[in-house]
This record gives C-alpha cells, sequence and structure tokens, in this order.
C-alpha cells in the first residue's frame, strides 16, 4: 500500500496468513482521495500450483516411464 501512494501507481503483493492457513492477494490502487484495496482469496490457486510443482519433481525423478490416458 505504501508502495502504491509513493508512486501513484497500482500495487500487488500476496501475502499467507498462517492462522487463518490461507494466501491472499491484495490490491492497492491510489487515487486523488486516497488508497483503495481488494484482498482476493487465493489459497487454492496456491495449493494447485504446489500440488503441480510436487507431480513434475516426482515425474522428473521417475526412471520408469510415466505414459497418460
Amino acid at each position: 500500500c505504501q508502495r502504491a501512494m509513493e508512486s501513484g501507481e497500482p500495487a500487488a503483493a500476496e501475502f499467507v496468513h498462517p492462522t487463518l492457513d490461507a494466501w491472499f492477494e491484495v490490491g492497492a490502487y491510489p487515487s486523488a482521495e486516497g488508497l483503495s484495496a481488494f484482498l482476493r482469496d487465493v489459497t487454492e490457486r496456491r495449493r494447485a500450483e504446489a500440488d503441480r510443482a510436487r507431480l513434475a519433481a516426482i515425474v522428473a525423478s521417475a526412471e520408469d516411464a510415466i505414459v497418460g490416458e
């Protein structure tokens, strides 16, 4: 939010909330009147990305052929 206010340009970031075990994306949009900030829960996307990365590592390290249908 501070970066958006200082630069006058929108800014976005993701963070994890450990107590909720959830990931959030925050978007900050500066205007002449102040700053608008929006939160979006991106937990499912982050979990899917982690799952894909784990599967890719398994496939990359497999010594046998892996064939899909």
